[in-house]
């Protein structure tokens, strides 16, 4: 069996970026011929990377014509803007396509336009769509002028599209339904492959000491507000035993949040310590007692989901709190000790309840690597890649 895995990647995020790779990397060992095709306009040359399984193909954009700077039209120049990149993006990506033999095509959700739409109905019975959030719900959270031609876009092609597909997947079985109930009873079959972590790649995190103060780490990739930053904060400047915490948001620096700590004369106790990686962000993960997962997912419209970030912190064997429930932890009870659950809320959380759980279990003798061993035997890529796997297999006989 031959598949296409195509990513349009428009994220900077290193743990997304990682996923998919690590997802390409295993179908081919699990005897699935995958080849990656990444398009993004960041890309400065055309490269076939034969380690990865991955073609990386630039994206040079031509301008719109100067004719669509004049007064009468001008006021829709963004629409013909972006139509004009996502017109060359799918030409592109067309011709990359072309150049493959393949039976099967898993894309990660683009987001729908007329584009796509005229590219799915060129490959009917063979595209499987990769769901990772509640499209519109998220997109509703930005600033509607800036997101309005993908809002209209996906309204309009969004269910079209899906209804198209060969297959759906998504990282939670909440995702799955809202999905499949966008085919509009077209029987499309569906997937719950929950986000998965190649354990492997990081280290287990040292045994810090309890001293007189819970050392709490929040790794960020985003300060979007799914992410949950602002609640946070919020917590902190409302707790009363403030001298009992030292919170580290390792991700990119954002100017709202370092002032409201200004603002709330919380900056002792809060630090920003920007983008991490390799030994850098390892420290973090040995000095400090518990870690947050995604602390507003509710704000996409989802109480379940499946947390990359939060599988990192199992993989290292650090302890945390989420606010959500999450796909990878619910049904195993295994690792009830290792983490909590807290009710969401947009006023706050109990940072009592999190100084209690830290502290109860830091007192617990080897817990790293005992998270950590639970981890490579229930969460590690191999076991959701199985599933995913399997899922293509079957797809591909049916045809």
């Amino acid at each position: 069996m031959r598949l296409l895995y195509i990513f349009l990647d428009a994220t900077r995020s290193s743990g997304v970026i990682k996923k998919v790779k690590s997802k390409i990397e295993f179908l081919n060992r699990s005897g699935i011929e995958t080849t990656g095709i990444f398009i993004n306009k960041n890309i400065k040359d055309y490269k076939i990377d034969l380690s990865e399984h991955i073609t990386y193909v630039p994206l040079i954009i031509q301008p719109l014509q100067l004719i669509f700077n004049r007064r009468y039209i001008r006021n829709y120049k963004w629409f013909f803007e972006k139509n004009n990149y996502y017109r060359q993006l799918y030409s592109v990506l067309q011709k990359e396509i072309e150049k493959h033999k393949f039976d099967l095509i898993l894309f990660r959700y683009p987001l729908s336009n007329r584009y796509l739409y005229k590219f799915i109905k060129r490959y009917p019975e063979k595209i499987i769509f990769e769901h990772n959030s509640k499209e519109l719900t998220e997109l509703n959270l930005r600033d509607y002028q800036k997101v309005k031609y993908f809002v209209d876009s996906e309204i309009k092609y969004g269910d079209k599209v899906l209804s198209l597909s060969r297959a759906l997947t998504g990282v939670g079985n909440e995702l799955v339904e809202y999905e499949r109930k966008r085919t509009h009873g077209y029987n499309i079959p569906v997937k719950v492959v929950p986000n998965s972590f190649e354990v492997e790649s990081v280290p287990v995190r040292g045994m810090p000491e309890l001293k007189e103060k819970i050392k709490i780490l929040f790794l960020t990739g985003s300060p979007f507000p799914w992410v949950g930053i602002d609640i946070l904060l919020k917590s902190i400047s409302g707790y009363e035993k403030k001298n009992k915490i030292e919170v580290f948001i390792v991700g990119p620096m954002v100017k709202e949040y370092q002032d409201y700590c200004a603002d709330n004369a919380i900056l002792d106790i809060v630090f920003f310590e920007g983008e991490k990686s390799g030994e850098e962000l390892n420290k973090y993960f040995d000095q400090c007692h518990v870690a947050f997962g995604t602390l507003a997912m509710q704000r996409v419209g989802l109480k379940e989901h499946s947390s990359l970030k939060v599988l990192e912190y199992a993989s290292r064997g650090m302890p945390f709190v989420i606010t959500y429930s999450d796909t990878n932890f619910f049904n195993t009870k295994e690792f009830g000790d290792f983490y909590l659950q807290l009710p969401f809320s947009e006023t706050g959380i109990d940072l009592d309840k999190v100084v209690q759980f830290a502290t109860l279990v830091t007192q617990k003798q080897d817990h790293p690597q005992k998270l950590r061993d639970l981890s490579k035997s229930k969460i590690d890529v191999s076991i959701s890649m199985k599933i995913l796997k399997d899922f293509l297999t079957e797809l591909n006989e049916k045809r």
